[in-house]
């Protein structure tokens, strides 16, 4: 047997113990896949937003991946934030699958892109604990696309407004094709 091959063998020993021992220990990682019933949850950070006080929002969900078992987990050890107040207003009723943009937690404007909170969720004996924090990756304009068109502008949805003697609608940027067949039938509808 040569070198090279004995090698190969052992690197084939090795995979195929490290993928025993790693189904052995029976742990239900967060990107496991959905289950009827018997999953865990994981906190999800969908991002977050400057506000125009000063603050900043971060925007949360979460990942119940028991297809069709709605789940209650109170405020408490199981359900918490840290550090500091423990509810911040996220949920305690979790709907199947993934959800977006559940709540928000509202951070000071002293917060620094380093400021840390963690969301943690147990269920059925997994803990899962998600940092939120402020990295630019994560940064969100909210209703807005994070695509720029080639006239250098983003797609923003239209305004509706009411005054005293009718609604109004306003197109806030040059609207597609059917964006305009939709505002020209509001507008039909407002005479």
């Amino acid at each position: 047997m040569t070198p090279s091959s004995t090698r190969h063998l052992a690197a084939v020993a090795l995979l195929i113990g490290s993928g025993v021992l790693l189904s052995a220990q029976g742990v239900q990682l967060p990107s496991a896949p959905p289950k009827q019933f018997g999953a865990s949850i994981t906190p999800a950070f969908d991002g977050w937003f400057n506000n125009a006080d000063g603050t900043h929002s971060l925007l949360v969900g979460y990942y119940n991946r028991n297809t069709s078992l709605e789940v209650d987990i109170p405020i408490g050890p199981n359900n918490h934030f840290e550090p500091g107040v423990a509810d911040r207003g996220q949920p305690t009723h979790f709907l199947p699958l993934h959800r977006f943009g559940m709540f928000v937690v509202t951070l000071p404007k002293e917060a620094t892109k380093t400021t840390t909170v963690s969301w943690s969720l147990t269920y059925n004996g997994v803990t899962t604990s998600i940092p939120l924090y402020m990295h630019t990756d994560y940064n969100l304009t909210p209703m807005k696309s994070s695509e720029e068109s080639p006239d250098r502008t983003f797609n923003e949805p239209p305004r509706l407004r009411f005054s005293a003697e009718a609604p109004t609608f306003q197109l806030v940027t040059t609207p597609s094709t059917a964006q305009q067949r939709a505002f020209d039938l509001l507008k039909q509808v407002q005479m």
